[in-house]
């Protein structure tokens, strides 16, 4: 099994991160292995998130689910047959949309 994160979401992943250390760097650390624990969740059972439809075709079997413990932030992903591609780790109030327009 395999988690693949797109240079995206390790660059959203590490701004939401840096914004949180700056308040509060052991909040920071928490949401980081909140993560992770989703992260590894998701490679096991990669269908376990729910089906996000969006028009974009590149990513029509687009799924998405909550960060274990802090909702308010989403991973979008694509299921592999081995684990899971991780395209986006964003604050769930974005327009998932927009976000992976560019896909």
């Amino acid at each position: 099994m395999s988690i693949v994160l797109r240079s995206a979401a390790r660059v959203e992943l590490s701004d939401l991160l840096t914004g949180i250390a700056a308040a509060d760097p052991a909040a920071a650390a928490r949401v980081e292995a909140n993560v992770r624990r989703t992260l590894e969740l998701l490679e096991a059972h990669p269908l376990s998130g729910s089906r996000v439809k969006v028009p974009n075709p590149n990513v029509k079997e687009l799924r998405g689910t909550t960060v274990r413990r802090y909702p308010q932030f989403v991973i979008l992903y694509l299921p592999l047959s081995d684990g899971v591609e991780v395209l986006h780790i964003i604050r769930g109030r974005r327009n998932i949309r927009r976000v992976v327009a560019n896909d």
